[in-house]
């Protein structure tokens, strides 16, 4: 199966619906998002092979197997959580730490908060921010990871109603993800949306 566009949930779903097929499963134009890789690490650790692989960047070869057997896995920490509080430090221009958080997972994110003038200290499992100097407007796109990611989107745009400037986001995946505008506006903020880009 070939997906016209990439999708999270619709990958997961195939994936998990392909674990007891007869045969191969192929998914061509697969997410590789954090949580796709995950699951599919919980589903290899839990048979005795590797029955799950990537044969391309975004090409998936599912094997079927006859069952699953019991196994240990640690979840991985949530990145759009993780952004949410990371939003906290940058809207109040102050200091937070984020704990049990790949910063891999948040490579675009990270490098717009950088880019908007965060100070930003990564270790292997945590996000450190300082958001005491001056915060400047940004452009930004959305798009399947490795880029910013939709469900990120709105906590940016809650942030730059507050930065001096204008700021444009360019939202590529959810139709519907501008909900957050007309609240935004209500409380007093200024964006204008035409089409799929806000400003």
């Amino acid at each position: 199966y070939k997906f016209p566009k990439v999708s999270v949930t619709g990958t997961c779903n195939l994936i998990m619906a392909s674990v007891f097929a007869k045969k191969t499963t192929t998914i061509l134009n697969a997410s590789i998002e954090p949580e796709v890789l995950d699951l599919i690490s919980v589903l290899n650790n839990s048979s005795n092979s590797k029955f799950i692989k990537f044969t391309g960047k975004r090409t998936l070869q599912i094997r079927g197997i006859k069952k699953l057997i019991r196994g240990s896995h640690k979840v991985i920490g949530d990145r759009i959580a993780a952004f949410s509080y990371l939003c906290v430090g940058v809207i109040t221009r102050g200091k937070i730490k984020v704990n049990n958080i790949n910063p891999k997972h948040l490579p675009k994110e990270l490098e717009v908060l950088k880019r908007m003038g965060c100070d930003i200290k990564l270790k292997s499992s945590s996000i450190e921010l300082n958001a005491n100097k001056k915060i400047k407007p940004v452009k930004i796109k959305t798009g399947p990871f490795p880029n910013f990611a939709t469900d990120n989107m709105p906590m940016l745009m809650a942030v730059l109603t507050k930065v001096e400037g204008k700021s444009e986001i360019l939202e590529t995946i959810f139709s519907n993800r501008y909900m957050a505008a007309g609240e935004l506006t209500r409380m007093g903020a200024s964006i204008s949306i035409k089409g799929n880009k806000a400003i």
